[in-house]
This record gives structure tokens, sequence and C-alpha cells, in this order.
């Protein structure tokens, strides 16, 4: 968690809700030793993805 906090710049907290959602999507999983990785949804080609509403703008 402290070196997405440092890469991303932002709080733990903040990390935190970010890898929480990706996980809920499957795109984040946590190995055995309690890395987080590429889910099995990130794998897919991006063509693949559906989204249940359009990304908001930045």
């Amino acid at each position: 968690m402290t070196e997405i906090c440092r890469e991303l710049n932002v709080h733990r907290s903040i990390a935190y809700r970010l890898l929480r959602t990706l996980k809920d999507h499957q795109l984040v999983e946590r190995d055995s030793l309690g890395r987080n990785g590429l889910g099995v949804s990130g794998l897919a080609e991006p063509s693949a993805a559906t989204f249940s509403r359009p990304p908001r703008p930045a």
C-alpha cells in the first residue's frame, strides 16, 4: 500500500478506496504474499471491457 500511495501521490485512505474498487471489478487480485497485481478481468482485451456507465471527465 505504501508503494501505491507514493506512486500515485495520494493519502492511504484514497489509495485503499481505489484499490478496493479495482478489486470489486476483479481488475486487481491479492497473491498469497499479500501483494496486489493484475486480476483476471484485467487480462481481457480492451474491446471486451464493459462499463455500467460512461466515464466522467477528469
